[in-house]
């Protein structure tokens, strides 16, 4: 009776740790976020990622839209005309701006406002005719839409 009692505990201690790894092991894997791949560009003179250009961890979609559209910028800022806010506050805080844009507009239903959101924060002064024009040229030659 006690060998039939001590495996029976036995039994049931070990589907008991199973149980726990089967959910803990289940639950570590069960990720909705894709990682992106972190690449490489030159932006301003130097090799950049998306965390040396921001001087932070990017989010998913800061990353995607480095990846997608940092390869044109050292191009689009220097050839664009941007006004005078784009001009004081220089080329690569203009560059992340333009790059939010693309991220912005690259979601349904997101407008100017979002990208003021974007930039009120470090610039309080911004308003929608201070970055328009940088919207606007990102939106037209950085990150065009589709006509």
């Amino acid at each position: 009776m006690k060998g039939l009692l001590a495996g029976l505990i036995a039994a049931v201690v070990a589907i008991a740790i199973g149980a726990v790894l089967f959910f803990v092991l289940i639950d570590s894997s069960d990720s909705t976020e894709v990682r992106q791949e972190s690449r490489t560009y030159a932006v301003n003179g130097s090799q950049q990622t998306c965390a040396d250009f921001y001087e932070a961890t990017c989010d998913f979609d800061t990353q995607y839209g480095f990846n997608r559209w940092a390869d044109g910028l050292d191009g689009f800022v220097g050839e664009q005309r941007m006004g005078s806010f784009a001009r004081d506050i220089g080329f690569v805080e203009t560059s992340k701006i333009a790059l939010e844009t693309c991220i912005l507009t690259s979601k349904s239903g997101k407008t100017i406002e979002d990208l003021l959101d974007y930039t009120r924060p470090k610039y309080p002064e911004a308003n929608t005719a201070a970055v328009f024009p940088i919207w606007n040229a990102a939106r037209w030659h950085l990150c065009p839409l589709p006509r």
